[in-house]
């Protein structure tokens, strides 16, 4: 299987994931910007421990600096954590969305990295 093809059946899993059963296309999520995670996140993790809270803006940073394959790790590990609210959940899908097709533009281009991460993601998922 090529890695295009990896790709998208890693964004139409997490599309199908995120929304569920919904009876409206308009409530499933669509990808967060980069541009402007930093102000979602922030609005979104307000409450958050200082761990979560921590670990949300090393993803924002990562994602900022272009380091997807980090950035996608990171995120995996915070949608894993039980404590998180409706908003930050939602939050958190939609900036998935935005780290996988990064991260596929960097298997695109030849990154061996990011293609490693999405073996292994759809390996684990």
């Amino acid at each position: 299987m090529s890695m295009r093809h990896v790709g998208c059946w890693l964004v139409l899993s997490l599309v199908i994931t995120v929304s569920g059963c919904s009876k409206h296309a308009s409530d499933a999520p669509t990808p967060l910007p980069v541009n402007e995670m930093q102000t979602v996140f922030q609005r979104a993790f307000a409450s958050a421990g200082a761990d979560t809270k921590a670990a949300a803006n090393q993803f924002v940073t990562d994602m900022q600096n272009h380091n997807a394959t980090a950035a996608f790790g990171e995120i995996q590990d915070l949608r894993a954590r039980p404590d998180l609210t409706a908003d930050q959940q939602t939050t958190l899908a939609r900036a998935m969305m935005t780290a996988a097709q990064e991260l596929q533009k960097g298997a695109d281009s030849g990154d061996q990295q990011s293609a490693q991460a999405m073996r292994q993601y759809k390996i684990n998922h």
